[in-house]
């Protein structure tokens, strides 16, 4: 037993004994109490990563290989181009946090030079960017309340990254909400102005 705060207290079953598994939407919901990002945060570190959604732990499957090549092509695209201009790309790993009930792990973050990222933390500040690779399981939530939520927060690029349509969709803030997308594709170049300079070859993003 993890204990979370003084008042609530939660367990991974290596089983799934305190979960419903949905296999429909390969993930594992909690059935506990209501929980906070604070709680979340506070949790140990666990393979599938954990997400919060209104105060639900979810757990999410592995990843399929075409779904981590092109998380992983994107990221290390962008790190080459930032890495001597001072941004600043990360891997799924660090919590972000959409409100007190709901939290992120987003496939790929991105942060300007005048953006300071702490070393040793889980729970990043508002990125500059983020990138959700779609899933059967996560796409309508990846296109509706997570959209949402990004907005609200201040991220002012959400990119949708679709395998499987091989496509690329980019929302721009507009007024605390993201406008029509760019959508590209097949081997398209992405080359946006808010990162002058990245000639991104989406034909890398996909596995033949």
């Amino acid at each position: 037993m993890s204990t979370l705060t003084k008042k609530k207290s939660i367990s991974l079953p290596k089983n799934g004994v305190m979960h419903t598994r949905l296999k429909a939407r390969k993930e594992i919901v909690s059935l506990d109490a209501m929980l906070t990002v604070e709680d979340w945060l506070a949790m140990p570190d666990t393979k599938p990563r954990y997400e919060l959604r209104e105060g639900k732990l979810v757990q999410k499957m592995t990843t399929t290989s075409n779904h981590a090549w092109a998380a992983g092509q994107f990221l290390i695209a962008l790190s080459n181009w930032g890495q001597k201009k001072g941004w600043k790309f990360f891997p799924e790993g660090m919590g972000y946090k959409a409100d007190e009930n709901n939290g992120f792990v987003p496939d790929v973050v991105g942060f300007k030079p005048t953006q300071k990222v702490l070393p040793s933390v889980t729970y990043m500040t508002t990125p500059f960017l983020a990138v959700e690779v779609l899933s059967p399981g996560t796409a309508k939530r990846d296109r509706s309340r997570k959209r949402e939520f990004y907005a609200i927060g201040g991220v002012q690029l959400y990119i949708i990254i679709d395998t499987g349509n091989r496509t690329l969709e980019i929302f721009r803030l507009e007024e605390n909400q993201y406008g029509t997308p760019e959508v590209i594709g097949g081997k398209d170049v992405w080359q946006p102005p808010e990162l002058p300079g990245l000639k991104l070859e989406l034909k890398n993003l996909w596995m033949e």
